[in-house]
């Protein structure tokens, strides 16, 4: 059986990994349009049932192998109010003992080292191809009401070439470009909700006192502001601003590989100024500090596709983002 899967990132790996655990004479190729792994999106929170499904796929091992990188430990999400300082409560990774969940608590990683985690584990698998470089453009398919017809799914590519299988996988994200061929009247919408994301040397905030463990969420009328521990070691700081933002607002705030150094310059110093804005009047001490830090931060709009569209169609399934978009706290 032949499986073609589009998009390397993280759902279109943990597909081809689950697959080759389930089928050991499949022949899995997944195509990335990328020549190398994506870099974008900051740190992911796993949940103790991701991680069980992870170290059964062999990726919690390959994260291990990285040391610190590989992550933190997370047993608590703390929630605070920005306005008053307060502590509101946790969303909690174990259970009421503290004690790990099924031998796991959550963790919180950066999207790329999970992704090279995964990576490494899908090319020590024979049954496994991972091709860079390969945008789709065109999928054909059998009708199964057809059966005159062999059955197969072909895939053509931007470079002329083009293959066939048995079953293709859309694991190309929420802009997915498969979703077409199934659902052509399902596109992506823009939520309102904008990421504004950076990460931050720990040993820069010298001042104020950690009010958190490892992971906290402060929440406020303005937007809610996530920071996080994401190395074992305790050296760098993920921090998550979530805000509402207009589409004209991200327009002028996208930074452009061909702009000059003057206006990426500006709009950094806009992104910035906006996070001091929303989350410089802090009651916490901490966070006034961590949002004067001189970084560079990015913005990323949050979309989503309509729940109840189709996510399959005779040889053709999406998966992950491309069939319903999620939050990526």
């Amino acid at each position: 059986m032949k499986i073609f899967i589009i998009g390397a990132g993280i759902s279109g790996l943990a597909s081809a990994l689950a697959l080759a655990h389930e089928l050991p004479d499949a022949e899995i190729t997944v195509f990335e349009r990328h020549e190398i792994l994506s870099t974008s999106g900051g740190a992911i929170n796993l949940t103790p049932v991701a991680q069980r499904h992870l170290a059964r796929l062999g990726v919690l091992e390959e994260l291990g192998k990285m040391g610190g990188a590989g992550g933190i430990e997370v047993s608590a999400i703390e929630l605070f109010s920005l306005h008053s300082g307060r502590g509101l409560g946790k969303i909690s990774f174990t259970d009421a003992q503290g004690e790990a969940i099924g031998g796991f608590k959550g963790r919180r990683v950066m999207r790329i080292v999970l992704s090279v985690a995964m990576l490494a584990v899908a090319e020590r698998h024979a049954q496994i191809s991972v091709v860079f470089g390969k945008k789709l453009v065109d999928v054909e398919h059998d009708d199964e009401k057809d059966e005159k017809k062999a059955g197969g799914v072909t895939a053509r590519f931007d470079d002329g070439t083009a293959a066939t299988a048995d079953l293709l996988l859309g694991c190309d994200g929420v802009h997915s470009s498969v979703r077409r061929f199934v659902d052509p009247a399902c596109v992506s919408e823009y939520t309102g909700i904008s990421f504004i994301q950076t990460t931050i040397a720990a040993e820069t905030m010298t001042r104020a006192r950690k009010h958190f463990h490892t992971s906290a969420m402060h929440v406020s009328r303005h937007g809610s502001l996530l920071t996080s521990f994401c190395d074992a070691e305790r050296e760098t700081l993920f921090v998550a601003a979530i805000v509402q933002m207009d589409e004209h607002s991200i327009a002028s705030l996208r930074l452009e590989p061909l702009q000059d150094g003057r206006t990426q310059q500006a709009i950094k110093s806009a992104i910035r100024q906006g996070v001091v804005d929303r989350f410089g009047r802090s009651a916490i001490p901490w966070v006034r500090e961590l949002v004067a830090q001189d970084a560079d931060w990015m913005v990323y709009p949050v979309y989503q596709v309509e729940p109840g569209s189709r996510w399959c169609s005779n040889r053709i399934v999406l998966l992950g983002d491309a069939a319903h978009a999620v939050s990526r706290i």
